[in-house]
């Protein structure tokens, strides 16, 4: 399994993507089994508007994701479903 992560610059409310890309190998085409993937993430943003902080009083985030996917070999042409 592959996971390539994409984001924008800056990640902000109403502003900014976080996007995952999970692939599988050629070689996996005919294979079936389930794969796990554990997202960690961590977020620094500036101190709040007002508050006395400066360089290094930064807020820190951080938030864990676990995504569990079902692989399954590639059906023929005729049963797949376009989106």
């Amino acid at each position: 399994l592959r996971v390539a992560i994409e984001h924008s610059p800056v990640v902000w409310p109403w502003v900014g993507y976080l996007a995952m890309l999970l692939t599988v190998d050629d070689s996996c085409r005919d294979a079936k089994f389930t794969a796990e993937v554990t997202l960690s993430l961590t977020v620094v943003s500036p101190p709040h508007l007002g508050s006395e902080g400066g360089p290094g009083h930064e807020q820190v985030g951080t938030a864990t994701v676990k995504i569990k996917v079902d692989v399954i070999p590639t059906p023929p042409r005729n049963k797949r479903i376009l989106w």
